[in-house]
């Protein structure tokens, strides 16, 4: 990684982009050569072997490979950093969540996670996409007098010099079964509804107290009026060394990648895990659990049959049209 030995050589840049669509109206205004958010900055003229740029190329292909198109939520037109750059800045919307899992899968590699560290970097990742700078400003459009609100990206690029290097077609997503599932795993929007799963008579707007004959901190078994044991408390205990080893080893690992972490670190963390993936299927569902479950599967169902009617619209349509033209 240091350049030396065959094929080493110098790169002008190694930054790893995500360019819009080429019919966005972004390709209209911005006077850069090519209208693009970065993702990962992995340093300019760098002293980098053919077989290490070789080697991050074909990272960031896998990486793109499981990346589905996108699009950002344009939250303000301002100015960036000391250049006083004319930028549009993206709020971290739904497809946030796929640009930062996308960002870890490239910082897992070695070498891209080695490049990164050596590279200045500023301390947080801002998600912008600039149209110009005050010597070459953004150009005119007059068919986006409203300004900007959604940035579609369909590509992702690795580039290596001047704006130039390989690029990468990201896939079709399924936007409309990723915003149904979005919705059934979400928590916010259900969760009022499930606060008041099966407690006859409640309010909106009124919670059941939490409060129990049982101090905090402990737990009391007992038997019921049909002679089966049942537990009550449980509220207020404190969080277990082991848990919070698990997660400060996952934590490690998204922040600096899993090569940081010894072997020990990640067994340890894998069979807590496990224990609790175990612990959570052996123990029967609550009501709000098995509440959850059925808001989810709604969810989804509803959303199969909004596909399936667009698609069949579409068909005939389609057919129609054909037999329309075959009459003529």
């Amino acid at each position: 990684m240091d350049g030396s030995g065959p094929g080493a050589g110098r790169r002008s840049q190694l930054v790893v982009v995500a360019i819009p669509s080429d019919n966005d109206p972004v390709w209209k205004t911005s006077s850069e050569k090519v209208p693009h958010m970065t993702l990962l900055y992995l340093g300019e003229d760098l002293a980098i072997s053919d077989v290490d740029v070789a080697h991050v190329t074909e990272h960031v292909e896998y990486a793109a490979s499981l990346l589905p198109r996108f699009g950002m939520d344009v939250d303000r037109r301002g100015t960036l950093g000391p250049n006083e750059a004319d930028v549009l800045y993206f709020n971290k919307s739904y497809d946030w969540k796929k640009l930062v899992q996308f960002r870890h899968n490239l910082m897992v590699d070695n070498v891209i996670n080695k490049l990164w560290h050596s590279a200045t970097q500023f301390p947080e990742w801002i998600p912008h996409l600039t149209l110009g700078f005050p010597e070459t400003p953004a150009k005119e459009d007059s068919h986006n007098e409203r300004g900007f609100h959604w940035v579609n990206f369909d590509r992702i690029a690795l580039w290596t010099d001047n704006s130039a290097g390989p690029t990468f077609v990201l896939k079709e997503g399924n936007y409309a079964v990723d915003s149904i599932m979005a919705q059934a795993q979400g928590q916010a929007a259900a969760e009022e509804f499930l606060e008041h799963y099966g407690v006859k008579g409640m309010k909106w707007g009124t919670h059941k107290s939490s409060s129990s004959s049982t101090p905090a901190g402990k737990v009391s078994v007992d038997v019921n009026k049909k002679g089966r044991p049942v537990a009550t408390g449980g509220h207020g205990f404190t969080l277990k060394e082991d848990a919070a080893r698990k997660l400060a080893t996952q934590q490690v690992a998204r922040k600096s990648g899993l090569h940081t972490l010894t072997n020990k670190e990640l067994q340890d963390a894998i069979t807590r895990m496990n224990l609790e993936q175990q612990f959570a299927r052996l123990s029967p569902q609550s009501k709000k659990q098995k509440a959850k479950k059925f808001v989810a599967e709604t969810l989804l169902g509803v959303g199969k049959q909004q596909i399936s009617q667009a698609a069949n619209n579409v068909a005939s349509q389609q057919v129609a049209a054909a037999l329309s033209k075959a009459r003529k």
